[in-house]
């Protein structure tokens, strides 16, 4: 069953101000190459 929601300015606002330090609880340990690595093919510049 689905229920119709309405978005809530202040809501949303609380919920993103806690993002950053979400972020940076879930990623504070992980290695570097993985925080900089990417899915697809590798695109590289042509001097």
């Amino acid at each position: 069953m689905r229920t119709e929601t309405t978005f809530d300015l202040d809501e949303a606002r609380a919920l993103l101000a806690n993002t950053p330090a979400l972020l940076t609880a879930w990623f504070r340990d992980v290695p570097a190459a993985w925080l900089m690595s990417g899915e697809g093919p590798v695109v590289r510049e042509t001097p």
